[in-house]
């Protein structure tokens, strides 16, 4: 059997920080490195990739084939959302590097909307698009994922998977790793 807890790294952090127990612990592996005394010696390694991408509304059609296509449809765009990494998520602070890298950061500033719900936004037609992990999208009924950015602007969030060196269930967590 296998309970899964999900949280932002942040709340993964805090949670662990304060003694919870768990068998495995997939984090970023920034954060993973961070609690390094905490695993059990050789049972960190490299989980997965997550990178950025546009969420919209259903049956919206974006061309996010190329760089300067990505751009255009973000400057088009009426609203766009990203996380509000008040708890301490990668999404949010990511999308803005996203749309640095675009070189439209300050383009798009006055229309951005930081918001925990996001892509009900979307699912609403409050907000047109936003940039999310690639992992989180879609969230709500209605949203389809656009599509990720294109690699040349394109930032990422590598996770480690981890057992604590407290784990009372080595053996299932190692399996469920190797799976």
């Amino acid at each position: 059997q296998v309970s899964f807890v999900f949280g932002s790294p942040g709340q993964v952090d805090q949670r662990l920080k304060a003694g919870e127990a768990f068998d495995v612990v997939i984090m970023p592996a920034e954060a993973a490195a961070a609690h390094d005394a905490d695993w059990r010696p050789g049972s960190r390694h490299p989980f997965a990739r997550v990178g950025i991408g546009i969420a919209a509304r259903e049956g919206t059609k974006l061309d996010l084939s190329s760089v300067e296509s990505t751009r255009k449809a973000l400057i088009e765009a009426r609203s766009i959302t990203v996380s509000d990494s008040s708890t301490g998520g990668l999404s949010g602070p990511n999308a803005l590097k996203v749309l640095a890298n675009l070189g439209i950061a300050d383009a798009v500033k006055p229309k951005l909307v930081l918001s925990a719900s996001g892509q009900e936004l979307i699912a609403k037609g409050e907000v047109d698009i936003g940039l999310f992990n690639v992992s989180e999208i879609p969230r709500a009924k209605g949203v389809i994922m656009a599509g990720a950015v294109p690699a040349a602007v394109q930032v990422y969030i590598n996770y480690d998977a981890a057992i604590p060196a407290a784990s009372s269930a080595v053996e299932p967590a190692l399996a469920l790793l190797k799976y």
